[in-house]
């Protein structure tokens, strides 16, 4: 079967589409059902016709390195696609706890990728032309979608010397959308390009766009979404356009403006394309990407921490919430006092387990205020599956790659799309939750759904907000739409669950301590958490649970078990800050004047270096209280000569002169 008769077979979901009003309220009169399409359902619709388009074989492929990710994406084809990732400790685990399939497949290396600038992107291309049934040996990418009379919604912008090309061959074949080749260094994720700088990258991309021969001019013709896959600075420091409806005070024409939003429009303003962008290591782009094609997003979280009054009004979640549910989400809709500090630091104790956060807050970029409170990027809880965020809210992604920080804290805790403000925006920046809600229902991708369109007539300028992300990513009803899987067991490599039995054997016959670690982390990839708790217990009894314990940590974090998380962390040598909020989270409900000496100390040695000053003031009451006032300056102190950051000396001179 080709891929224009399992496109055609597909299309019935059009009818699905048919006379939706996206954005509004209610639904369309049935009896207008041959009103036109809306151009933004029509793009979710080509982005979810490819996906379902594909049979999607249930099983994921664990791969040790991007050499061994190329050879497992190259076995994609018409037949079938699954999720293939490069196993980690944390992203890997999350990503099989949601997708749990039916076998997990681990493959040992295929060697380094070796090769040349253009051999490697020659190499990627093939990969694309044979997952859509094209010969890659005598065809190109845009020829193999032109023989199978298919037109590509968007297109990749990417390069081989950037670890962010693992998410673009990825999105590339799974999504059918043309590889761009953008060499050349434009910042790092937290800087800002000046106007000079960006225009030449503005200039690079559309002058790209147009070699590739595709239409991309006007929204709604074929290229409508542009998906960075490569460092860049996040921001641009340019003066903001004045023609617009709706006046802009004086101290925000100034920059700086969201590059993602910068990128796809013309020297007038005018917008031809939506930009997402996808930046990191290779393993976290590979996942980004994994998330995007293959999870299922049903289970949504509606936090609004704004009064019910003037502008903040418009930005309530009440409608929002029964428009989703009326379609088959999960959702789970917390405002006023439960949406308090005191209900917020509660739930951190077990991570955040909802497929899709929408959040109102106010803030900097390294706080956001709840209803009666203020938490810290601290206080970002950790996820325990991979989660899309929208945060309503100023700077959050001014540093999207600095852990101290709203968004960063919430891209290494596992978020895999993140909508945010680089700087003031002014609350009308933001699309308001009934609107985005009834836009999302109405199949608008996810990033395409959060940015005003021209057609609204307001805030149609350059932006502050930034999209992070897959840019086709749609959120399809779950009362509508199924993704079916089929069943077909590798021939290759070694299910995961016959290595578990292998070392559970051996845990009888030849136990230590790196069988029992070994052992752990098979179950964890499992999704089986009780029954790592359990080995990992029974390699306490025997001494040897050390070697375990780093395994083990997220399984006892999930449970909520503080009392075993505790004695695990006494094995840790060197604990990422990841692990840190996990401490720290469990241990949140325990910092009272009740608290105990050691458990103080454990504290004290896990201090998060991100933000240890936060840390350092929450503290201080109690070590003055058990150790001394003291104490509390040799603390201070020590973290003065460790940090060399001038904002969180400055934070630790003060909460030095409250100690004197």
């Amino acid at each position: 079967m080709n891929i224009r008769l399992l496109l055609i077979l597909s299309s019935g979901l059009l009818s699905f589409a048919q006379g939706a009003q996206v954005g509004q309220e209610q639904a369309q009169d049935p009896r207008e059902d041959q009103a036109p399409v809306h151009w933004v359902t029509k793009l979710g619709i080509r982005s979810l016709q490819v996906e379902l388009s594909f049979p999607l074989i249930d099983r994921v492929v664990l791969v040790p390195d991007a050499a061994t990710y190329l050879d497992e994406l190259s076995k994609w084809s018409i037949g079938g696609r699954w999720p293939v990732l490069i196993e980690d400790d944390f992203l890997t685990p999350m990503f099989l706890r949601r997708f749990r399939p039916e076998e997990i497949i681990v493959r040992d290396s295929v060697g380094e990728w070796k090769g040349h600038t253009a051999g490697k992107r020659a190499g990627l291309e093939k990969i694309v032309v044979g997952s859509w049934g094209g010969d890659p040996d005598s065809q190109s990418i845009t020829e193999t979608f032109a023989a199978q009379g298919y037109s590509p919604p968007g297109v990749i912008v990417t390069s081989v010397l950037d670890p962010a090309w693992t998410a673009a061959i990825a999105l590339a074949a799974g999504r059918g959308q043309p590889l761009l080749w953008l060499d050349g260094q434009f910042g790092k994720p937290n800087a800002t390009l000046d106007d000079a700088q960006a225009r030449r990258l503005r200039k690079r991309v559309e002058d790209l766009i147009i070699e590739s021969g595709l239409p991309y001019q006007v929204i709604g013709d074929a290229i409508d979404t542009l998906t960075i896959c490569r460092s860049m600075a996040g921001k641009v420091r340019i003066q903001i356009p004045d023609n617009q409806r709706v006046p802009v005070p004086e101290k925000y024409r100034e920059g700086p403006i969201a590059l993602t939003d910068y990128l796809s429009r013309r020297e007038d303003w005018s917008r031809y394309a939506f930009t997402g962008w996808i930046f990191g290591s290779e393993i976290r782009c590979v996942y980004v990407a994994m998330c995007s094609l293959f999870l299922p997003r049903e289970s949504i979280a509606l936090i609004n921490t704004y009064p019910d009054q003037d502008t903040w009004k418009s930005y309530v979640m009440g409608k929002a919430a029964d428009s989703l549910r009326e379609q088959g989400f999960d959702v789970l809709h917390t405002q006023g006092a439960a949406a308090g500090k005191a209900p917020w630091m509660e739930s951190l104790a077990s991570g955040f387990g909802r497929d899709i956060l929408i959040m109102n807050s106010k803030g900097n970029a390294g706080d956001f205020h709840l209803s009666d409170g203020v938490a810290t990027a601290i206080d970002v809880p950790v996820c325990s599956v991979p989660t899309v965020v929208h945060f309503t809210h100023s700077w959050s992604m001014r540093s999207p790659a600095n852990s101290a920080t709203v968004a960063g804290r919430w891209i290494d805790h596992g978020a895999y799309a993140f909508v945010g403000s680089v700087h003031e925006p002014l609350l009308s920046a933001f699309v308001p939750p009934d609107k985005l809600a009834g836009r999302l229902v109405g199949m608008a991708p996810f990033l395409v759904a959060c940015r005003w369109w021209t057609e609204d007539g307001i805030l149609v300028r350059p932006c502050r907000i930034n999209t992070f992300g897959d840019p086709l990513m749609t959120f399809p009803s779950p009362n509508r739409v199924k993704r079916q899987r089929i069943q077909q067991p590798a021939a290759y490599g070694r299910k995961l669950a016959d290595r578990t039995r292998t070392l559970m054997g051996l845990i009888q016959t030849k136990p230590s301590g790196d069988v029992y670690r070994n052992a752990v982390k098979s179950l964890v990839l499992l999704g089986r958490d009780d029954l790592a708790i359990q080995l990992w217990r029974l390699a306490e009894q025997q001494d040897v649970g050390d070697n375990a314990a780093e395994a083990v940590l997220g399984s006892l974090f999930r449970a909520g078990l503080s009392d075993d998380f505790l004695k695990a962390w006494k094995h840790m040598d060197e604990p990422q800050e990841r692990e840190r909020d996990m401490l720290w989270h469990l241990m949140e409900s325990r910092l009272n004047p009740s608290i105990k000496a050691d458990q103080l100390e454990i504290l004290l040695l896990a201090l998060r270096r991100s933000m240890p000053h936060e840390d350092v003031k929450r503290l201080a009451p109690y070590v003055d209280r058990i150790f001394g006032r003291r104490r509390v300056r040799e603390i201070i102190m020590r973290e003065l000569e460790r940090s060399p950051q001038p904002d969180v000396e400055r934070a630790l001179m003060r909460l030095l002169k409250q100690y004197p």
